[in-house]
């Protein structure tokens, strides 16, 4: 056999068995793209000052991921190979490498399964910890103090992850054990821990099988664990955690809920992504090497031109090396160059791995590679036979042969089925017809992943045919509408069957369209403009700078300057003159106008061509838009939109060929910035030059890096965490972390904007306490310039209020660029640590206490809200010392603020009725009225409240005498002390009132509920007025205080809480209580008989005789009668027997019948019961 494959690359590689048994690297060779993964282990601590990390990496099945993990793993164990190979193929990056992580580490090496991913975890452990030390052990030799260290903490972890492994797992064991392990390697040889888990999908999936049993978070935490730094030895030691997996994790979710979809993609936030898939290169290399060929004369006589013919038509990225990509395809012979190019994408696609693509070299199936000679008479003689090309009409041979039925359920297979359903209409016997189909659908599948179009020159290519030949058979397979031609690309395709005339189509558009329209606007519809970032001064500072970019023609490009920016930091404007010839006026023109630092204008010559193929596209656009027949005709609405699609693509490649220059410097663009034009070679240098802008331009800006809030706009979950921050540092200045616990949305956003920033830290004089303060100067410059401006703004305003939109509006430009996101946080941080001098105020209202609602009032519309630094001068110090003590607070104090806040508190916290009554005196009312309506703290101390006491302003600069601070004092003294106690004032007298209409003989207010409750409940029972009954039943109330007791009687009678009346409901209340009175009184004696009847009546409370009841009427001839029941209490009964005794005494002096005595003694009662109801009246 002539032709064969190489059997070494079948093996598949088994990262712990490989690790930890004597197979070795073996052959493996260091890829650009472990090289690519090495450098961006090294990148993170010069990067962000963080040792450690976490990444996922993924890739197709087979794509050399698991050799890199084995590779990585032996590298950072220090095996000599390893850096062997490394060095030879990057010696600077092995060097680097040493630098960064130049110890030992720790492989903690798992293969997943559908297990528990703790499980997975500590086996791991066990088996990398026990390994580590062996092996440190035999190249250390005598164990240094150190070693003997990390050798006791290694048995114990692993005794520990044993004894866990068997028991209940907790993701906390598992994170200690990990975090110890850490910092026991890093002790003994200044390392750290690598975690690598190859085959993360089956963990995934056990997961996903398994919601409830799921300890998925417990990868989470050890991600977060990995990329966090810290000053304690063992979170400092480095863990460096590799995922391996063929998709990234939220994909094996897909079955689950939102909300636990959500969950899995936290998890994946934690991990840095890095797709392993091999460049092109690569893969011509390994076929080359695994494509052995005994006779190489055997090859056509025209191989050489074959593969220069087929890479003219290529245009490959300037990172592929093409003399090495020329090489490989001749070693690949007699696979045909296009094939080589081809096979390795178009199995990635097909999903199938490496291993497949070897297996369709090797495997001899029908119309395989080894197929094609086997079928073939290639034997030796006088003339043998030359070997035929694999083409790639063989290779679509193979794939319906091998693949099938599987072709259709790709996410192209309408284009399969079209291609046999062409190949099947072919009435031509031509092979060369047949062949080239099968060509033009491989290429159209794979092709463009390979660098290769179906167009002519690569069909000449891979047809094995004259040019002729070719081109003959491509204007029969149009002809015969078995395939298409798309002008503006170049490039044939499959046809799909229509009759639709798109020539004549495009034709009518050209009448439809003016031609006077210029080409910015015709490219606004086909391009329309995208901002762009200035990458490398966003990674820098955590502030994405976005540059919003505009199209303009040569007249209206002045117009564009006016445009205020809303959204953007910049603009990029692209002049596009309709015609060429226009640059020089233009340019010129623009240097003299624009001297906007944050702006930049393109001017790209030669743009006809741009412009027909715009103009083109506004045709084809008209025809989709407006052709009846393309509604009801599929196929060509999809042909259409293709050529759109194509044309779009085409218009972006010119425009970017104008704006900046080739390598050989053709097609230049002028660009001008404040004045001064230069050029730009590539797209790289404008994202270095926006970069440099920025640099330039924000030199103030804060290096804080939160997503969620460094933004323009933050999101609606961004903005629930940032009420609660702005809550907390309101509430809990002096606790750690703001008393956030856990890490929540508002904690990510404390630990980034104030705590690593140094705004919130421990209080120097109690390390106990927690406090706001300027930041950190030596680290966060942007911040300590920022929070300067701000304060330096209040203070210059000397007294002035400064509305917050002009703060906001200043930190949002040059040199701060502060995002709207981060400004409420560095405002209220700022109003905190000078909250005794910084005042707050809404719609021109002073604010004295910042609530929840009015943090959303202040997020929602800060343009309503200004600050105003509370300063005093002169005089009024001494005023102030004498008002501190009035409420509660020490003559020592200097500023206004907190005594304006200490005597607001006092009247926003009384009652309604106490801010409604007149009947305070007139002072208190001025008084009242005054902190109503204050509007400033000094403006209220010095100037409305004198006035409001009757003394003149303290504002004025003459010295204030002490006769009126006296006298200030004194009112305001009493009139804070009237308001203060009005509603008790109203209390008392509604407990005055009821005692006297129920004529109560108690002294205290207990006493008093007491005795009228009991009176109550002797006539509760035979209660039927419903308004007599409701006050009855509240009057039993034995739950209530005493003081809510009297408020819910009169809430009873008035029908409103006492709190809320207002004057007009006193004399209400009286009403009411003098008619419940009334029948209170009627129905007094008809219980005294029902109960005297049943028997003694005792106290419900005490258990005792009640007061002893005597009811007495008395009725007169041509006289009102009298009726009343007599109350004797136990305290009376002494004074009730003198009196007795006296009357008794005195009427047996008299002579006289004991008929006259009795009327006698009824006369007198007539009149004392008439008196007594006169007295209740006047006490009512």
């Amino acid at each position: 056999m002539t032709v064969s494959v190489q059997g070494s690359f079948h093996r598949s590689v088994n990262l712990t068995r490989d690790f930890y048994g004597t197979q070795g690297l073996g052959s493996y060779i260091v890829t650009s793209k472990a090289r690519e993964m090495i450098e961006r282990i090294v990148e993170i601590p010069s990067a962000t000052q963080m040792i450690g990390g976490a990444w996922s990496i993924t890739g197709p099945y087979g794509g050399g991921k698991s050799s890199f993990a084995l590779f990585l793993a032996h590298l950072l164990h220090r095996n000599d190979d390893a850096v062997h190979k490394l060095s030879d193929a990057d010696l600077a990056l092995s060097k680097e490498l040493d630098d960064v992580c130049g110890g030992i580490f720790c492989p903690v090496l798992v293969v997943g399964s559908r297990e528990p991913l703790s499980k997975a975890l500590l086996r791991g452990l066990i088996n990398g910890t026990s390994s580590f030390y062996n092996s440190y052990e035999r190249k250390r030799g005598q164990p240094s103090k150190k070693v003997r260290i990390c050798r006791a903490a290694l048995q114990t972890i692993m005794q520990e992850a044993e004894a866990a492994a068997s028991s209940e797992i907790s993701d906390d064991i598992v994170i200690d054990l990990y975090q110890r392990t850490a910092a026991a390697v890093r002790t003994a040889s200044n390392g750290g821990l690598l975690l690598i888990v190859d085959e993360l999908g089956k963990l995934l999936e056990y997961s996903a099988l398994y919601p409830d049993r799921s300890d998925l978070y417990l990868l989470q935490r050890l991600a977060e664990r990995a990329s966090r730094k810290s000053d304690t030895l063992d979170e400092a030691a480095p863990i460096l955690i590799i995922t391996i997996s063929h998709q990234s994790i939220e994909r094996y979710s897909g079955r689950m809920s939102s909300s636990q979809r959500d969950e899995w993609r936290k998890v994946h936030g934690r991990f840095e992504d890095f797709a392993f898939v091999e460049p092109i290169s690569e893969t011509l290399r390994l076929l080359a090497e695994a494509i052995h060929l005994d006779e190489p004369d055997r090859l056509p006589n025209d191989c050489s031109t074959v593969v220069d013919k087929l890479l003219d038509t290529i245009t490959f990225r300037p990172v592929i090396d093409s003399v090495r990509v020329s090489q490989h395809l001749a070693s690949a012979l007699p696979l045909h160059p296009a094939v080589s190019l081809i096979v390795g994408p178009l199995f990635r696609r097909l999903a199938q791995n490496e291993r497949s693509l070897f297996a369709f070299l090797a495997s001899g199936e029908p119309s395989s590679f080894l197929d094609l000679f086997k079928s073939r008479d290639l034997s030796s003689g006088t003339s043998p036979t030359r070997l035929p090309l694999y083409r790639l009409d063989h290779l679509y041979d193979y794939l319906v042969g091998s693949v099938g039925t599987a072709l259709f359920s790709q996410h192209m297979g309408k284009l399969w089925a079209e291609t046999e359903a062409t190949l099947s209409r072919l009435k031509s016997s031509d092979e060369l017809d047949e062949r080239l189909v099968k060509q033009i659908a491989m290429l159209s599948f794979a092709g463009p992943l390979a660098g290769l179009s179906p167009t002519k020159d690569v069909l000449y290519a891979t047809a094995d045919a004259t040019y002729e030949a070719v081109n003959s058979s491509l204007d029969s397979l149009i002809t015969g509408r078995h395939v298409v031609f798309r002008p503006f690309k170049g490039e044939y395709h499959i046809w799909q069957g229509s009759d639709f005339d798109l020539d004549a189509a495009l034709q009518h558009a050209r009448n439809q369209i003016s031609t006077r329209t210029p080409l910015s606007t015709l490219l606004a519809a086909v391009l329309p403009p995208t901002p762009v970032v200035a990458r490398r001064h966003s990674f820098r500072t955590g502030t994405t700078r976005v540059f919003e970019v505009l199209y303009a023609s040569e007249m209206d490009w002045p117009e564009l300057l006016e445009k205020p920016r809303h959204y953007s930091d910049g603009r990029i404007i692209y002049v596009l003159p309709d015609q060429d010839g226009q640059e020089e006026n233009l340019i010129s023109s623009i240097q003299e106008l624009i001297n906007d630092p944050l702006t930049l204008v393109a001017v790209p010559d030669g743009v006809s061509t741009l412009h027909e193929i715009v103009r083109e596209f506004a045709y084809l656009k008209w025809v989709r838009d407006h052709a009846d027949e393309l509604q009801g005709d599929k196929v060509a609405r999809h042909e259409v939109d293709q050529q759109l699609t194509d044309l779009k693509g085409y218009v972006e490649q010119r425009l970017t060929s104008l704006l900046v220059a080739d390598t050989d410097g053709r097609n230049p663009c002028t660009w001008i910035y404040q004045g001064k034009h230069f050029r730009l070679t590539n797209e790289r240098s404008v994202q270095n030059k926006l970069s440099q802008i920025c640099n330039e331009v924000f030199t103030h800006s804060p290096q804080i890096w939160n997503e969620l809030l460094n933004r323009q706009k933050p999101s609606p979950s961004a903005v629930k965490g940032l009420k609660i921050l702005l809550k907390a540092i309101l509430e809990q200045e002096t606790v750690n972390r703001l008393g956030i616990e856990k890490y929540p949305a508002e904690y990510g956003m404390y630990a980034s904007i104030l705590q690593s920033t140094g705004i919130h830290r421990q209080s120097e004089t109690d390390p106990e306490l927690w406090c706001f303060g300027q930041p950190d100067s030596t680290q966060h410059s942007g911040c300590v310039a920022i929070w300067k401006k701000v304060t330096d703004i209040l203070l210059e305003a000397r007294g002035r209020r400064v509305p917050v939109k002009q703060l906001y509006d200043l930190l949002r430009l040059p040199p701060y660029g502060v995002r709207a996101g981060l400004m409420p946080v560095f405002l209220f941080a700022i109003i905190k640590s000078a909250e005794d001098e910084i005042a707050l105020y809404e719609n021109g209202t002073f604010i004295p206490s910042i609530e929840f609602e009015t943090i959303e009032r202040f997020l929602k519309s800060p343009e309503k809200f200004e600050l105003q630094w509370v300063t005093i001068e002169g005089n009024r110090a001494e005023l102030l010392h004498s008002l501190a003590p009035l409420v509660g607070l020490s003559k020592s104090v200097q500023r206004p603020l907190p005594l304006a806040l200490r005597i607001l508190e006092r009247i926003h916290g009384l009652p309604p009725y106490v801010r409604r009554t007149g009947t305070l005196s007139q002072i208190a009312l001025n008084v009242r009225e005054v902190l109503h309506r204050a509007v400033e703290p000094t403006t209220l101390l010095f100037e409305d409240l004198p006035e409001a006491c009757g003394v003149s302003s303290f504002l004025a600069n003459n010295e204030a005498s002490p006769r009126d601070v006296g006298a200030y004092t004194k009112h305001l003294q009493k009139a804070l002390r009237e308001l203060s106690g009005a509603y008790e004032s109203l209390l008392a007298d509604l407990e005055t009132k009821i005692a006297n209409v129920f004529r109560l003989k108690s002294k205290t207010s207990e006493d008093r509920r007491h005795e009228l409750s009991e009176r109550v409940r002797l006539l509760l029972p035979h209660a039927s007025d419903i308004k007599l009954k409701a006050f009855l039943v509240r009057a039993t109330d034995e739950i209530l205080d005493t003081q809510s007791w009297y408020e819910s009687l009169a809430s009873l009678l008035a029908k409103r809480p006492p709190m809320q009346w207002r004057d007009e409901d006193v004399p209400l209340f009286f009403n009411a209580l003098r008619e419940v009175a009334r029948r209170f009184y009627m129905l007094e004696p008809i219980a005294f008989d029902i109960q005297q009847a049943q028997g003694e009546i005792k106290s419900a409370k005490t258990g005792s005789l009640l007061v002893e009841r005597i009811r007495l009427s008395v009725t007169m001839q041509y006289r009102d009668e009298h009726e009343q029941i007599i109350s004797i209490h136990p305290e009376d009964r002494d004074h009730i027997m003198r009196v007795y005794r006296n009357l008794r005494d005195q009427l047996a002096e008299e002579n006289v019948t004991t008929e006259t005595k009795i009327a006698a003694l009824a006369q007198l009662s007539n009149e004392l019961l008439a008196e007594r109801e006169e007295v209740t009246k006047s006490n009512e």
